[in-house]
């Protein structure tokens, strides 16, 4: 793994840099597996920090499939997929756990388990606003290498039952995490994705203490809930 060295090489990297640059590695598990990974959805993604991490560090990653396998209710395959990133010493830097999910064909067969009533968000500070070119997904793609058809392509979006192409879930997080706080350092981010982020859209980031969500107010000024997680707890130096 190597950062960009033509920035100041003293300064910590972000701490969902990693997760950016090792996503090719879970990807590659997916196409191995017998599903049908066309059209699959990152639904989220957890990264714990031991420590701050350097732009000169040599590290190592590696990329597991966990043997447990999950179904929802609407009998999709979730599946995790586990990156552990070691330095030079082979001490474990930092950990991220993806999980997937594999849309059954005949999902829109099976009646939903109803969800709880999602909070209210109304009075949570903003953050950031910004506007999601169509062009997000691909340029985001461009980095990370997850170059899902439904990120990149509204026309292939749209053979899944999308109005166009999605935003990756981590494309906001990184945003919010950027936009709020130092993002270096930090030792725990947890990122659910609930609802997807249809391009082009004007997206508004949310904190509260620990707590954040990133989402988009519909035509009746409500507001749609797109990402939520945590981010808490600086680690060590």
């Amino acid at each position: 793994i190597k950062a960009d060295t033509s920035a100041d090489t003293h300064t910590p990297l972000p701490s969902t840099y990693l997760q950016c640059v090792t996503m090719p590695m879970p990807m590659e598990i997916l196409s191995r597996t017998d599903f049908n990974i066309l059209g699959s959805l990152h639904e989220s993604c957890t990264i714990k920090s031991h420590r701050k991490i350097q732009q000169n560090e040599k590290l190592s990653a590696v990329a597991s499939l966990v043997p447990e396998v999950e179904f929802s209710d609407k009998n999709d395959v979730l599946l995790r997929i586990g990156v552990e990133i070691n330095d030079s010493e082979n001490n474990v830097v930092q950990t991220i756990d993806n999980q997937y999910r594999i849309l059954n064909p005949q999902r829109h067969k099976i009646k939903s388990t109803p969800k709880p009533a999602s909070p209210d968000y109304s009075n949570w500070p903003t953050s950031y606003s910004f506007s999601y070119p169509v062009t997000a997904g691909r340029t985001y793609a461009s980095l990370n290498g997850d170059v899902n058809p439904i990120h990149v392509s509204p026309l292939a979006a749209r053979l899944f039952g999308y109005s166009s192409c999605i935003a990756h879930g981590m494309f906001s997080v990184c945003n919010l995490f950027h936009a709020s706080e130092d993002d270096t350092g930090v030792n725990t981010i947890v990122g659910e994705f609930v609802r997807p982020v249809v391009l082009p859209r004007d997206v508004v980031g949310k904190r509260k203490g620990e707590d954040y969500v990133v989402g988009f107010y519909d035509k009746e000024g409500k507001f749609k809930v797109c990402v939520k997680g945590v981010i808490k707890n600086k680690a060590r130096e």
